[in-house]
């Protein structure tokens, strides 16, 4: 299997966005064989402090050192040196309604309308990712740890209906905006609505893209034989 390492770099308006780079035949990042020795002289070291170290992220950290596959279920090295097990999972506690450093930036970027995976995506730095469901869960009203315990009694935010049958092509633009790729709208859209609704949308994407872009021609490579077009009728202003 080809691997592919994750990277952060900045982009303009002050945000970061995820590229690929290809290694073909078994090769690794220039950074692996130093992140490996980091952990094992210090098995205590955490994904970000690795990261931080070698100049990468620690998602690209995980999929290399314990074969973490991506949000697309890929994996990138199928011979990791270590497991989860060294890398346990470690839940920041706030006490006495502390929020992260990032909350109120969050806060702020929701209520201008941007939708948790932009504000994921513009939090992001060299040293640090925050996740979209990290962003939720503190944003939106009710969300609870494993243990029954409401993350951030303070949130400010309605959760919305998780079965809609209404398709938001706005929300769905503004992903396509925020140069986000097929599969992590649809990714998103599943979390959000469920695979009905993702179904639907992985239909209306091509169409879309070439709404916001008409001088391009889109093509549909999901879809296979005869099947039709998705009539988006109504649905496309």
């Amino acid at each position: 299997m080809r691997a592919f390492e994750f990277l952060i770099e900045h982009r303009g308006g002050g945000g970061y966005h995820v590229r690929t780079k290809e290694y073909r035949d078994g090769g690794k990042p220039d950074w692996y064989e130093k992140a490996i020795q980091l952990k094992r002289d210090n098995p205590r070291m955490t994904a970000t402090e690795i990261g931080s170290l070698v100049g990468s992220n620690p998602t690209s950290v995980l999929i290399w050192l314990i074969g973490n596959p991506d949000s697309r279920g890929n994996i990138y090295n199928d011979n990791p040196p270590f497991t989860q097990k060294d890398f346990p999972r470690r839940i920041k506690k706030y006490f006495d309604g502390a929020k992260p450093w990032w909350y109120e930036k969050a806060v702020a970027m929701r209520k201008q309308g941007m939708l948790f995976p932009a504000i994921s995506n513009k939090l992001a730095t060299p040293e640090e990712i925050i996740s979209k469901y990290t962003i939720r869960d503190w944003l939106v009203k009710g969300r609870k740890y494993q243990t029954g315990k409401i993350i951030n009694p303070d949130a400010q935010f309605e959760p919305r209906p998780y079965n809609t049958k209404k398709i938001d092509t706005a929300e769905i633009e503004e992903l396509i905006d925020a140069r986000f790729d097929d599969a992590d709208i649809i990714k998103y859209i599943q979390d959000e609505k469920g695979d009905k609704i993702a179904g639907e949308v992985r239909g209306l994407l091509p169409k879309l893209r070439q709404k916001l872009n008409p001088g391009t021609s889109v093509i549909d490579k999901t879809r296979t034989g005869n099947m039709k077009d998705t009539d988006i009728t109504g649905l496309v202003q």
